[in-house]
């Protein structure tokens, strides 16, 4: 060996010093030059269309159907104060569609799978509805974090999933060619809250309140990204709570009484009721904003008149022509307007009736036929796939007024960028 520290061994290694050195140099300037460049993925799950290329279209209906069994992924309840206008929803586009002859005579039937713990025997009791009952879909699920339970068990069993109520992203980047959402996603609401945000003067200072459940967590994940590529300074106060809290008053306190003009809300509907009640009662009298969840139902109900101009993304215009007669044979058959998730869920259900009467009674067949969905709107609007399966129809901002969602109007900022 060459002793390195002596003049010996400098000389000996001055060879490979001369050799080494210049190709070194280069490697160290082209990672330099690819640092200043934005990296081309080698794979990008936000413009890839997964298709299923496997067996199954060739497997003849069953001879011995006396229903079409459609899994949802919720409570079977009315009156859940939660979720269940997603329920009611559902129920009325089954009713609809065994009013006009079902399947070719044969009923179609929603089967619900659920629990107070999805993540335990919820998600247990629809796995046994998709192999032990032989459903044709599901309806699922009522948020961001069941609808990823679901795509576990889709995934595996290779069956359609048309999702009402979840709106985070990443359940339809996982390159699962069963999956399809209906609602905005995250990342086309995240520019427009943005634009709400400025609409509030909230460069000069806002707040953000989150709970720690795992959609809040995922919202604000992607319009703190939005914000910061937008220009929007930072918020001057950030409190993150624990959900399904009675009172969050104390919480909010320095919040409420802070110089930002703003305040972002994101939490389930119920949640963000109270949230926006606390911060009401503390005397915060700015603009609040908040994401789709304020949108629903059971926020307005909860909230009683601390909901009066809150914005929020509009995901359901119960004003738009194609929603006129739901909203009326909703009303006639609930007592009660229905909000996006009830709207939604209806639609999913729509989507996979339709599906079933195209193709026949074959999962694969199924998920070929809601993959060209009807051209004609559906009760919540124009459904386009992206190649994701993500619907693309239009969104718009909405606010509280006199316990009614009003439509606020159009923004370009809505567009999502891959």
């Amino acid at each position: 060996m060459v002793p390195l520290g002596s003049c010996r061994g400098a000389a000996a290694l001055r060879p490979y010093a001369t050799a080494v050195l210049p190709t070194l140099c280069a490697l160290m300037a082209a990672l330099a030059g690819a640092q200043d460049s934005a990296p081309t993925p080698y794979f990008d799950a936000r413009t890839h269309r997964p298709e299923y290329v496997g067996p199954g279209r060739e497997i003849p209906p069953p001879k011995d159907l006396t229903s079409i069994d459609i899994a949802f992924f919720g409570p079977a309840d009315a009156n859940d104060p939660e979720w269940g206008d997603a329920w009611r929803g559902a129920t009325l586009a089954i009713e609809d569609a065994n009013a006009a002859s079902g399947y070719r005579g044969l009923p179609f039937r929603l089967l619900s799978a659920w629990s107070e713990n999805p993540w335990g025997s919820g998600v247990a009791d629809l796995a046994k509805l998709v192999y032990t009952r032989g459903v044709w879909a599901i309806v699922g699920g009522v948020n961001g974090a069941t609808t990823h339970l679901a795509e576990q068990i889709v995934a595996k069993a290779q069956l359609s999933l048309v999702n009402p109520g979840g709106t985070d992203p990443s359940v339809n980047f996982t390159n699962v060619p069963w999956m399809f959402t209906l609602p905005a996603t995250d990342d086309r609401q995240a520019p427009l809250l943005v634009h709400a945000l400025r609409g509030a003067h909230a460069d000069e200072g806002w707040s953000v309140v989150t709970t720690t459940d795992r959609d809040a967590a995922s919202a604000w994940r992607t319009i703190s990204a939005a914000q910061a590529l937008h220009g929007l300074p930072a918020p001057v106060h950030q409190v993150v709570l624990a959900p399904a809290q009675a009172d969050y008053r104390e919480s909010v306190v320095d919040v409420a009484r802070s110089e930002g003009r703003a305040v972002l809300v994101l939490a389930s509907a119920r949640d963000a009721a109270r949230i926006v009640k606390a911060l009401r009662s503390q005397g915060h009298h700015g603009q609040i904003v908040g994401g789709a969840t304020i949108g629903r139902r059971a926020f307005v109900a909860e909230a009683g008149v601390a909901a009066e101009g809150v914005v929020f993304p509009l995901l359901f215009d119960p004003q738009q022509p194609e929603a006129l007669a739901f909203v009326a044979r909703f009303r006639e058959r609930w007592s009660a307007a229905p909000d996006f998730l009830a709207a939604h869920t209806y639609a999913a259900v729509q989507l996979i009736v339709d599906a079933v009467r195209r193709a026949g009674p074959n999962r694969v067949l199924i998920r070929d036929a809601l993959a060209a969905p009807p051209a004609s709107p559906g009760v919540a609007g124009p459904i386009t796939w992206d190649p994701t399966g993500r619907n693309t129809q239009p969104l718009t901002l909405g606010a509280w007024h006199d316990g009614r969602a009003e439509c606020l109007g159009k923004s370009a900022a809505t567009d999502r960028k891959p």
